[in-house]
């Protein structure tokens, strides 16, 4: 958050989302050409192999240079560094529109993570061909890309929130899609369907996040905010596989989604906008009233 204002947060995060779909679906269709064209295992090694060098070298500019505040020293006490979690999370219950919000994402982002894991061991159950489920995996990469973008603009006009909230109604809507993808072109309907909203989602839960907490602790704050999403993607396929090991179908899965969607825009709801959004809010009722008169 210190890169940016916070009027073009959500288009920065936005535009890293959609340059992080860009040289991941550029990476895939390379390692997936490896796979299928050299011998052997070779094809695989060199994939893991390219994915190495690939960080390392795109790590390289912001590692000279991205400029950040100068760290705080806080002694060499090995223990002050797992204390510190707990510690920012007590540090919460001072600041409810802070751990609303998380507990929000924590819900939401649950059920991102477990269509993210189990669509291509859904696919797999219908018995779709591997060509297929890699295609539709590198489509919903590029497609990604764009409609990430979009959803950056759309916090500009609408503000950050709804936005995001627009884009988790569309999870909820693809996850009832779910009870009704039988073929491979459902199959392929559904993964570009996910491609249109996941960077939006993700793109703005973080800009949405970095209005929230104080400039001052963000590294602290945004610590929390990636590892506490770790164990976010846990309870949902879970859920999801116990559903479908009971009923002997994936599809039974779909209305936990659903409610891991819903539930989480409801408390997002209740999350209070940031001033900068009511700002942009009121310009947009007077532009309206505006227009109205004329």
């Amino acid at each position: 958050m210190h890169l940016a204002s916070p009027e073009d947060r959500s288009g920065l995060s936005s535009a890293g989302y959609a340059f992080g779909y860009l040289g991941g679906g550029v990476l895939l269709v390379a390692n997936v050409a490896m796979v299928f064209l050299l011998p052997g295992l070779w094809g695989f090694r060199l994939a893991f192999a390219s994915v190495a060098l690939w960080w390392a070298l795109l790590t390289l500019p912001l590692l000279r240079r991205v400029s950040e505040p100068p760290a705080e020293a806080e002694g060499a006490d090995i223990g002050a560094v797992w204390r510190r979690p707990l510690n920012t999370l007590r540090s919460m219950r001072e600041h409810p529109n802070q751990l609303r919000f998380l507990v929000a994402f924590w819900l939401y982002n649950d059920g991102i993570g477990t269509i993210m894991k189990m669509g291509v061991i859904f696919g797999s159950s219908l018995g779709i061909a591997e060509g297929h489920l890699l295609g539709a995996l590198v489509a919903t990469q590029f497609v990604g890309i764009p409609c990430t973008m979009l959803f950056g603009r759309l916090a500009e006009v609408w503000g950050t929130k709804r936005a995001l909230l627009a884009s988790l109604a569309g999870y909820g809507v693809i996850s009832l899609g779910i009870l009704f993808v039988h073929g491979v072109w459902h199959f392929w309907i559904l993964a570009l369907s996910i491609g249109v909203v996941q960077g939006g989602a993700q793109a703005l839960s973080r800009s949405l996040y970095a209005e929230l907490i104080p400039p001052e602790r963000s590294a602290e704050y945004f610590g929390f905010y990636d590892m506490s999403s770790k164990f976010a993607g846990i309870l949902g396929p879970f859920l999801f596989a116990l559903l479908a090991d009971l009923s002997g179908s994936l599809r039974v899965g779909a209305p936990v989604l659903v409610l891991f969607f819903l539930t989480g825009m409801v408390l997002l709801r209740k999350v209070e906008v940031p001033m900068r959004e009511r700002k942009n809010a009121a310009e947009e009722c007077l532009v309206k009233e505006v227009s109205e008169i004329s």
